[in-house]
């Protein structure tokens, strides 16, 4: 299974009605360098079936054009998307980027965390827009892909006399892959808010929408969860709690950040900011199944280490029930571990033992 993205930056609104914008440009290459570098979302594109598909104003902009085709459209994004599911042959996908940066909007009578943006042909009288958050909860409902990350770095102006337009999409939809798909969505505004561009001076001035910048800030730098994982919820404790320290006095409003219901979505980690290196030695070699539990300070438990003798595969399973591989090589297990203090519980053969952990460099303990 692949990871794929739709990027989509609208900065020029020739009709009346809307402001041209600076940024979406600039968040679009920001958000691109992060999807494409091998220690971001380490996407790759196949010479014949793109995975990072872009859909932004032209530059340079043609003297000559006719407003009510101004390019990006709700009808390329719809056969993108189209070209894109059909690609898959029926094999969902592992995740989707769902991108957007432009002027935007919420229907007013609406309660539910959603956004459309408007396209570069819309004008006050036919407000033309792409409907973000139900594109996205139509990919997991259909079983396209298991796992959706939205971005909406636009307005969420509360508007009474306008429609999200509906995705040209048949209702139907698989109830198990419903039910396990994840979405994690980030708006550049609370309900009814602005989301802001400004210049940002750690990047020598160029302009960037700030939910956007803020959020490759944070998958650049979030330390992850204290078992090694970057997710979702920390993503978004990141972004709250840096916010008014990236953007000042002067910050605007917090963006509303949605976290899956259950299992949380897990970025990849480049292994320096998972911690350190800890070698944890069993009593003696193992010939049958076992278990060693990691608690953390508050003795939560953080993950089970699923032990399988030498020649069968171990495992660390998570309290959400996401698993990931183990180096476990018969009697030691090794991990990366932030920098705390950590309890060690080992049931196996013999009576289960117990050992503490703390975690300042590369370490190792016996059982």
């Amino acid at each position: 299974m692949s990871d794929y993205a739709i990027l989509v930056g609208i900065s020029r609104y020739p009709n009346p009605g809307f402001t041209d914008l600076e940024g979406p440009p600039n968040d679009m290459a920001l958000f691109e360098e992060w999807l494409r570098s091998p220690t971001g979302g380490a996407i790759r594109d196949d010479p014949d079936e793109p995975h990072i598909i872009r859909l932004i104003t032209p530059e340079p902009y043609p003297s000559q054009f006719e407003p009510d085709e101004a390019p990006p459209t709700k009808a390329t994004f719809e056969r993108q998307f189209r070209r894109l599911v059909r690609s898959l042959d029926q094999v969902p996908g592992k995740r989707l980027y769902l991108y957007f940066s432009g002027h935007g909007f919420a229907e007013r009578q609406r309660h539910d965390a959603h956004a459309a943006v408007y396209t570069a042909d819309a004008d006050d009288d036919f407000p033309m827009n792409i409907y973000g958050t139900r594109f996205a909860q139509m990919t997991l409902r259909k079983g396209w892909f298991e796992e959706v990350i939205l971005v909406m770095d636009c307005c969420r102006d509360s508007e009474i006399n306008r429609r999200a337009a509906e995705p040209t999409i048949d209702e139907a939809f698989d109830e198990g892959a419903a039910a396990k798909g994840k979405l994690l969505a980030f708006y550049g505004a609370p309900f009814g808010g602005k989301a802001q561009e400004r210049p940002i001076p750690e990047q020598d001035g160029p302009v960037h929408g700030l939910l956007t910048y803020a959020l490759v800030k944070a998958l650049r730098e979030a330390p992850p969860d204290p078992a090694g994982r970057l997710t979702g919820q920390q993503l978004k404790n990141y972004i709250y709690a840096a916010w008014n320290k990236l953007f000042g006095d002067a910050a605007p409003d917090l963006p509303r950040i949605q976290t899956p219901d259950g299992a949380d979505v897990v970025f990849p980690t480049p292994t320096e900011r998972q911690g350190f290196v800890q070698r944890i030695r069993l009593p003696q070699p193992l010939t049958t199944s076992a278990e060693l539990v990691v608690l953390g300070a508050q003795f939560n438990r953080l993950f089970t280490c699923r032990l399988r003798p030498l020649g069968q595969e171990s495992y660390i399973e998570f309290p959400d029930r996401a698993t990931r591989p183990l180096e476990f090589d018969g009697q030691t297990v090794r991990l990366r571990l932030p920098v705390g203090m950590y309890q060690c519980e080992y049931r196996g053969v013999g009576p289960p033992r117990e050992a503490a952990l703390i975690v300042r460099g590369e370490g190792s303990v016996e059982l």
